[in-house]
């Protein structure tokens, strides 16, 4: 039997790469890495990297689509891939930015 996850709040993840963060110096991005994100899509992944039938049901807002597609690609292959549409008055998009440094 599948587990359902359920996220009230999918965001978009996007994470920026810099070589090395020295204070006080400019430090230049190398890259810029984009995924879904949120508890329910994030319990999804975890559960199908276990190997555990799982599945996410998120409203996507008006980016449902864009969503979608980074869930199912994941960074391992997952498919958390069951998002609804609410009404359009309820749409809202969600994002967060953290750094990561490679040095």
């Amino acid at each position: 039997m599948p587990v359902i996850s359920i996220g009230l709040s999918p965001g978009f993840q996007r994470s920026v790469v810099i070589d090395s963060s020295v204070p006080g110096e400019v430090n230049r991005l190398t890259s810029v890495i984009v995924d879904a994100a949120g508890k329910g899509v994030n319990v999804c992944r975890g559960l199908q990297r276990l190997g555990i039938e799982a599945f996410c049901l998120a409203q996507g807002g008006s980016n449902a689509d864009e969503l979608m597609s980074l869930a199912r690609r994941g960074r391992a292959g997952s498919s958390a891939d069951t998002f609804i549409r609410p009404p359009a008055h309820l749409y809202f998009d969600r994002g967060n930015l953290g750094p990561l440094d490679d040095g």
